[in-house]
């Protein structure tokens, strides 16, 4: 292996970790900037976006990428579900 394809290697496992050591609060807001910049995407659609993330505040702004396990963000899901109403069910599909 060359040494530059050793290093585009190595900046790519740096950059991945380092994704999932941001909040979810973060990757969220930069998440959200990048799906609004889409052509295709409607309005309405990036407000739906936008409030779905706000119901998923509460339990993971804080925590890293790396913390939320898929259980973890089910578990939460299914407790929107119950306390809040049907509608959040969506947020996992």
């Amino acid at each position: 292996m060359t040494s530059s394809i050793v290093l585009t290697s190595l900046k790519s496992e740096q950059s991945a970790t380092a994704r999932l050591t941001i909040t979810f609060s973060a990757f969220a807001k930069e998440w959200l900037t990048i799906y609004s910049e889409a052509k295709d995407v409607k309005p309405g659609t990036i407000r739906v976006r936008l409030h779905e993330i706000s119901k998923l505040m509460p339990y993971f702004a804080q925590l890293k990428l790396k913390e939320i396990s898929r259980k973890h963000y089910q578990d939460t899901l299914n407790f929107l579900k119950i306390v809040q109403g049907k509608e959040y069910i969506e947020l996992g599909g």
